[in-house]
């Protein structure tokens, strides 16, 4: 995302299924917030990104990534797993 510039979810199953995860999983994503303070409060307040939070799941992996040709905004994901 961060080379491209965009937000997607593109082949969110895909890329679970390559690192081993199997079953219930969301992901939430964002881009432009500074710190992991302002993109958390970006999530819990959007209804769909705090169900997701709020979820029922027992492990969660949160990365950031920059890339100079999307003038190095930071792009967040967070995927929450069983």
């Amino acid at each position: 995302m961060a080379k491209s510039g965009r937000l997607n979810h593109n082949r969110f199953r895909a890329r679970l299924r390559k690192h081993g995860i199997a079953g219930a999983a969301a992901e939430n994503v964002a881009r432009g917030q500074s710190n992991v303070a302002s993109v958390v409060a970006s999530w819990q307040n959007s209804r769909g990104h705090r169900r997701n939070m709020l979820g029922n799941y027992s492990r969660a992996g949160v990365a950031v990534a920059r890339d100079p040709s999307s003038g190095n905004r930071p792009f967040w994901t967070m995927i929450l797993a069983r």
